[in-house]
């Protein structure tokens, strides 16, 4: 299996959103920063990967680069032969959107 690099590239807060829905003084995503790096061996959640359900979220896409998958949407939303693939996770208020690429 090939190893694949997970990249913090954003972290949003929706205000509008949060004010309406969430709980009083919402803040970004505790759990992220930017720039964050992880590698991801034998699909496994890498060490400091700090929430479970954004990694539930890009686990399959994870584990679809990983295995050689290169056109996982087909072709739809990522370039031809690309080994890079954008996901986020599943948290309407505060998403954390992540690059995900094959690194070997």
């Amino acid at each position: 299996m090939k190893r694949v690099r997970v990249t913090v590239l954003k972290t949003e807060l929706y205000k509008d959103l949060a004010d309406e829905y969430g709980a009083r003084d919402l803040k970004l995503c505790p759990f992220f920063k930017v720039g964050e790096v992880y590698e991801c061996k034998e699909n496994k959640r890498p060490e400091g990967f700090g929430c479970e359900d954004a990694w539930a979220c890009i686990s399959r896409n994870v584990f679809a680069l990983s295995s050689g998958g290169t056109d996982i949407y087909d072709g739809r939303w990522l370039k031809e032969g690309s080994n890079t693939c954008i996901n986020c996770c599943n948290d309407g208020m505060r998403p954390v959107i992540f690059k995900l690429e094959v690194i070997d």
